[in-house]
Parts: C-alpha cells; structure tokens; sequence
C-alpha cells in the first residue's frame, strides 16, 4: 500500500483545468519530486493533498485512507505538513515560538488547562520547548532560537518554515520550492537538509522544485506536469532524457523566444 495515492485527480476553477485525471503513488521513505512549467498545476497538486483544494473529481488517500474533503486541520494531525511556496512564518515571533507554534497539533491540553495550569501544563509546555529545539537543531538554528523570524537571512527563514512543519511530527512533508531565491550555497545545503530529514527522522518527502539540479540531485523519483497532466515519471535519469518533458521545457521556451524576436 502506498503512503500517498491520488487516483485520477482532476482540479477545475471555472473554465480551467488545473490538474488533469493525475494519477501519482508515494511509497513511504522516498524522496519524490514533482517537476513543470510555471503553470502546470504542482501547487495546486499540494494544495488538494493538504485540504486547502477539494477535487473536482478523484480521491486522494493517504495509509490506505480518503482524505480528499477532509478540512486542512484534520489533514495535518493525520501525519502531512507542508511548506509553501512564499514564506509564511510569524515574523514578529521568535525562531523557537515559530517552531512551537508547529507542535499544536501534538497538544492535549484544553481550555481547562489554559485557565487553570497546573503539573501536567507544564509538562506538556517543557516537552514543546524541548521537541521544539530538536526541530531547530534538525535545520541548524538552534543559536537563533531567540531571534525574532523577521531578523533572520531569507535562507534561515526557509530553513524555519521547514522546521516548524517537522514539529508536527509528520509522515510525509510537503515542500513546495524550498531552494527558490537561495544562492548556490544555501541550495546545496538544503538539498543535504531534505536527506537528513528522511534519513534521520523516517519522513517521508514531496518535493515542487524549479532549479532542476536541486530536484535531480536530490529525488529519488521524478514526476513531470504539463497543463495539470502528468507526461512522465521515473528516475531523474530517466526523466531528464524524455523527449516530452523536453519539449514541453525547452519548446515553450523556444516558442516564447521567437515571438519576442
């Protein structure tokens, strides 16, 4: 059974078809990349896996059970965490209050136990600090745990998004351009982060990536979108070689060359 399964997934807003009858299997351990065209529907293929997009038509399941309609909330608890493509972190907090933010989804404390703290409070507020750490160690910034988000390098703030969808302790994460905007640097240090997640923790990684070398270095296997179809699947070797996904790379490049000229 796989981990992650989207059975003829189509996404439609008015007129548009931003994913068509996709069909894509996630075997749990893997590192998979999800590749395209500006355009080709891979965010909104986040986006229906994570509850913010119900499907037009399909399913998705995820350990054998359907989660397409299930609200974000739900999703989350059940072990899928994502990034996103424009960072979304609480600037105004610390790099730790971030994190912490994340391990929501692990509390069992109520609104008794907010009014009323008591010994199992804080526990509970010793154990989200602690596994919070953990998390910034995960990504190198445990040394910026009191810093405030806004006041830290674009790419520890990439680094920090990644964190905070850890300490939901998931199954699979989802990371949706993790390297955009990052020097050479920075991206081969976060392709070395993607592998110490898996590696490490046993999780489970969706990749959307537009830096080819990033995607190709690191997944393990490669699916293609052009206009919300998949055209190909296979290793990055097999893949980087398909005279489909080249076209539909190098052709509207080139098509889009010779109407400016």
């Amino acid at each position: 059974m796989a981990l992650l399964e989207l059975k003829e997934i189509t996404m439609q807003f008015g007129g548009l078809t931003a994913v068509d009858h996709l069909d894509l299997r996630l075997e749990e351990g893997v590192i998979f990349g999800l590749i395209g065209p500006n355009g080709a529907g891979k965010t909104t293929v986040f986006n229906l896996v994570t509850g913010v997009y119900k499907p037009t038509s399909g399913s998705i399941y995820f350990k054998g059970e359907r989660i397409d309609g299930k609200p974000p909330y739900s999703i989350t608890a059940m072990g899928i965490s994502r990034t996103f493509q424009n960072i979304r972190i609480f600037k105004s907090l610390s790099a730790l209050d971030n994190v912490k933010i994340g391990r929501h989804c692990k509390s069992s404390m109520n609104l008794f136990h907010s009014v009323i703290p008591g010994p199992f409070t804080a526990r509970e507020e010793r154990d989200i600090e602690e596994k919070s750490m953990e998390y910034l160690r995960m990504v190198g910034l445990e040394h910026k745990k009191d810093i405030l988000s806004k006041n830290l390098p674009y790419g520890e703030q990439r680094r920090l998004e990644i964190a905070r969808a850890l300490a939901c302790e998931p199954k699979i994460l989802l990371l949706d351009e993790p390297a955009a905007g990052m020097n050479r640097q920075e991206k081969t240090e976060i392709m070395d982060l993607v592998r110490r997640i898996r590696d490490t923790l046993g999780v489970t990684v969706f990749l959307v990536e537009h830096d080819m070398k990033v995607v190709m270095g690191v997944s393990e296997t490669v699916a293609v979108l052009d206009y919300g179809k998949k055209i190909c699947e296979g290793t990055p070797s097999q893949v980087q070689s398909d005279e489909r996904v080249i076209e539909a790379y190098l052709g509207r490049r080139a098509r889009r060359t010779r109407k400016a000229v």
